[in-house]
C-alpha cells in the first residue's frame, strides 16, 4: 500500500534549491532548481540524476546534518561524532538498518523534502547532501535559498504546472567513472591539450566508452538549460509538452547554456 505522506502548513510553494558538485572546479558544476515540498527524496534523485545529466548506474544516499548556519558546502559542515542527523537511501546494496555509525536511516520512498526542511527540531539548519557512485564519490550540497514564487514559472515561459524547473546553473556535466574530482579534472585537462597532451587516451575515452559521454566539441563551461527541463518534463509532467514541430519560445535562461 502507498504511503501518504503528511502535508505541512508551508507546503504552498515550491522549495527553490541550489545543488553544488563538490569536486569540480573551473568551471563549478551547480544547478538551481524548484522542487516540491511533497516529493519524496526517491523523487529527487530521479531530478538530479537528470540535472546533472548523471547515467544512474551506480548507488545514492543522501545524509542530513544540521547546522547553525547555512555552509555552502558539505566540507563547511560540521563532520564531527553525530554530525549526520539522518541517512536516506533507496534500500538498494544495503539494507535499510541503522549503519555502524548508529545514524538513523530511512526509505527514500518514505520521506519528503518538507519532512526534513520543516521539521520543527531543526527548521532552517537543515543541510543536505547527495552522493552519487560511493567509488567516484561525487557529493553534491543542497542550498535551500527559499520559495519559488508562483510567477517564476511565466517568466522563464514555462508551463505553470511543471512540478520541476531549472532556472540556471553553471558548468559542463561530469563524465561518470573518470575517477572522482581528480579524475574529472584529468579528463578537462586532456581536452585541453589535444592530442599530445591526451596520452592515455582519455578523450576517446569520454567520446566512445564514457556513460555520459559526448561526440564532437567539448566545452566544460557548455551546457543546455533547454535540455535539462525538457527531459524534467518528459518525466515529470509529460502532458505539458508540446507536440514536435512546435515552435518553442525561447527564455533568457537559454543565454546560460555557455555560462
Amino acid at each position: 500500500m502507498e504511503k501518504k505522506h503528511q502535508t505541512l502548513p508551508s507546503e504552498q510553494s515550491k522549495y527553490l534549491i541550489t545543488i553544488h558538485l563538490e569536486t569540480s572546479e573551473d568551471p563549478t558544476v551547480t544547478r538551481l532548481l524548484s522542487i516540491p515540498p511533497n516529493f519524496t527524496f526517491e523523487q529527487v534523485h530521479v531530478a538530479l540524476q537528470i540535472a546533472f545529466n548523471w547515467s544512474d548506474i551506480h548507488l545514492h544516499t543522501f545524509n542530513v546534518w544540521l547546522s547553525d548556519y547555512r555552509g555552502p558546502t558539505i566540507c563547511d559542515t560540521p563532520c564531527g561524532p553525530g554530525a549526520i542527523k539522518l541517512r536516506i537511501n533507496s534500500g538498494r546494496g544495503g539494507g535499510l538498518s541503522d549503519d555502524e555509525d548508529d545514524v538513523p536511516t530511512k526509505l527514500e520512498s518514505d520521506i519528503t523534502l518538507a519532512e526534513v526542511y520543516e521539521n520543527p527540531n531543526h527548521r532552517g539548519k537543515a543541510v543536505i547532501g547527495y552522493e552519487y557512485d560511493p567509488g567516484d564519490s561525487w557529493a553534491h550540497t543542497f542550498s535551500l535559498i527559499g520559495r519559488a514564487s508562483p510567477d517564476m514559472n511565466a517568466q522563464f515561459h514555462a508551463p505553470p504546472d511543471l512540478e520541476v524547473f531549472c532556472f540556471g546553473g553553471e558548468g559542463h556535466h561530469v563524465a561518470e567513472d573518470s575517477g572522482g574530482g581528480e579524475g574529472w579534472e584529468a579528463v578537462k585537462e586532456a581536452f585541453k591539450k589535444g592530442k599530445k597532451g591526451d596520452p592515455d587516451d582519455l578523450r576517446e575515452w569520454y567520446r566512445e566508452m564514457c556513460a555520459n559521454g559526448e561526440k564532437g566539441v567539448f566545452d566544460p563551461y557548455k551546457w543546455s538549460i533547454f535540455d535539462i527541463n525538457e527531459r524534467l518534463a518528459q518525466t515529470f509532467c509529460p502532458d505539458v509538452l508540446k507536440p514536435k514541430g512546435t515552435k518553442r519560445a525561447r527564455s533568457d535562461s537559454e543565454n546560460q547554456e555557455s555560462v
